[in-house]
Protein backbone atom coordinates (compact mmCIF):
# COMPACT_ATOMS: atom_id res chain seq x y z
CA UNK A 1 0.00 0.00 0.00
CA UNK A 2 3.19 2.16 0.85
CA UNK A 3 4.81 1.45 -2.04
CA UNK A 4 1.42 2.55 -4.47
CA UNK A 5 1.41 6.03 -2.77
CA UNK A 6 4.97 6.69 -3.09
CA UNK A 7 4.40 5.28 -6.87
CA UNK A 8 1.97 7.59 -7.09
CA UNK A 9 3.52 10.78 -5.54
CA UNK A 10 6.22 10.74 -7.43
CA UNK A 11 4.77 10.26 -10.76
CA UNK A 12 2.10 12.70 -9.68
CA UNK A 13 5.15 15.48 -8.36
CA UNK A 14 6.79 15.09 -11.57
CA UNK A 15 4.62 16.57 -13.13
CA UNK A 16 4.80 19.92 -11.00
CA UNK A 17 5.97 23.30 -12.69
CA UNK A 18 9.87 23.74 -13.11
CA UNK A 19 11.56 26.30 -11.43
CA UNK A 20 15.48 27.09 -10.34
CA UNK A 21 15.73 23.64 -9.33
CA UNK A 22 14.48 22.35 -12.25
CA UNK A 23 11.45 20.06 -10.37
CA UNK A 24 10.14 19.07 -14.10
CA UNK A 25 13.43 16.90 -14.06
CA UNK A 26 14.13 15.97 -10.92
CA UNK A 27 10.98 13.89 -10.45
CA UNK A 28 11.63 10.93 -12.44
CA UNK A 29 15.26 11.14 -11.23
CA UNK A 30 14.29 10.80 -7.40
CA UNK A 31 11.81 7.97 -8.48
CA UNK A 32 14.36 6.43 -10.46
CA UNK A 33 17.02 6.77 -7.34
CA UNK A 34 14.86 5.21 -4.69
CA UNK A 35 13.72 2.35 -6.98
CA UNK A 36 17.22 1.39 -6.99
CA UNK A 37 17.44 2.07 -3.31
CA UNK A 38 14.75 -0.65 -2.63
CA UNK A 39 16.35 -3.31 -4.94
CA UNK A 40 17.67 -4.82 -1.96
CA UNK A 41 14.25 -5.64 -0.85
CA UNK A 42 12.52 -8.01 -2.90
CA UNK A 43 9.49 -7.08 -1.78
CA UNK A 44 9.83 -3.77 -2.83
CA UNK A 45 12.26 -4.18 -5.46
CA UNK A 46 9.17 -4.09 -8.31
CA UNK A 47 7.10 -1.13 -6.69
CA UNK A 48 8.15 1.68 -8.73
CA UNK A 49 7.97 2.18 -12.05
CA UNK A 50 10.16 5.39 -13.17
CA UNK A 51 10.50 6.42 -16.62
CA UNK A 52 12.36 10.15 -18.48
CA UNK A 53 9.25 11.59 -19.65
CA UNK A 54 8.28 12.63 -23.53
CA UNK A 55 9.22 15.74 -24.79
CA UNK A 56 5.21 16.76 -24.82
CA UNK A 57 5.21 15.42 -21.03
CA UNK A 58 7.72 17.60 -20.17
CA UNK A 59 6.37 20.82 -22.11
CA UNK A 60 3.13 19.93 -19.90
CA UNK A 61 5.25 20.20 -16.30
CA UNK A 62 6.85 23.23 -17.45
CA UNK A 63 3.72 25.02 -18.66
CA UNK A 64 2.37 23.97 -15.33
CA UNK A 65 4.82 26.45 -13.67
CA UNK A 66 2.12 28.86 -13.88
CA UNK A 67 0.05 27.31 -11.37
CA UNK A 68 2.66 26.56 -9.14
CA UNK A 69 4.18 29.15 -6.87
CA UNK A 70 7.33 29.61 -4.96
CA UNK A 71 6.26 27.75 -1.96
CA UNK A 72 4.54 24.63 -3.79
CA UNK A 73 8.39 24.75 -5.88
CA UNK A 74 10.35 25.09 -2.53
CA UNK A 75 8.15 22.46 -0.81
CA UNK A 76 8.26 20.11 -3.72
CA UNK A 77 12.01 20.31 -3.84
CA UNK A 78 12.10 19.99 0.09
CA UNK A 79 10.50 16.87 -0.16
CA UNK A 80 13.12 15.73 -2.98
CA UNK A 81 15.37 16.38 -0.88
CA UNK A 82 13.84 14.33 2.07
CA UNK A 83 12.96 11.31 -0.55
CA UNK A 84 16.73 11.50 -1.21
CA UNK A 85 18.41 11.09 1.99
CA UNK A 86 16.46 7.87 2.94
CA UNK A 87 19.14 5.23 2.95
CA UNK A 88 19.21 2.19 0.91
CA UNK A 89 16.60 -0.40 1.78
CA UNK A 90 18.27 -3.35 3.91
CA UNK A 91 16.90 -7.23 3.28
CA UNK A 92 14.67 -7.77 5.74
CA UNK A 93 14.38 -4.51 7.12
CA UNK A 94 12.11 -3.01 4.46
CA UNK A 95 9.37 -1.74 7.56
CA UNK A 96 12.36 0.58 8.37
CA UNK A 97 13.06 1.71 4.88
CA UNK A 98 8.89 2.16 4.60
CA UNK A 99 9.26 4.46 7.61
CA UNK A 100 11.78 6.68 6.26
CA UNK A 101 10.43 7.37 3.24
CA UNK A 102 6.60 7.69 5.01
CA UNK A 103 8.69 10.40 7.46
CA UNK A 104 8.92 13.02 4.10
CA UNK A 105 6.12 14.70 4.40
CA UNK A 106 4.33 15.13 1.17
CA UNK A 107 3.75 19.06 0.10
CA UNK A 108 0.53 20.31 -0.22
CA UNK A 109 0.39 22.45 -3.26
CA UNK A 110 -1.49 25.78 -4.32
CA UNK A 111 -4.65 24.74 -6.25
CA UNK A 112 -4.10 23.58 -10.21
CA UNK A 113 -0.15 22.93 -9.19
CA UNK A 114 -0.16 19.49 -9.58
CA UNK A 115 -0.87 18.19 -12.94
CA UNK A 116 -1.73 14.47 -13.60
CA UNK A 117 -1.99 13.07 -17.40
Amino acid sequence: MRAQVLTLAMFGLGWVGCGNNDVCHRGPAVCADTQGKEAACPTLATSLTCQAFSAAEMQKCEDSLKSCSAADLSAINAWYDCIERVPACVNGQQNSFQSAVAACPLPNQTAGCLVYQ
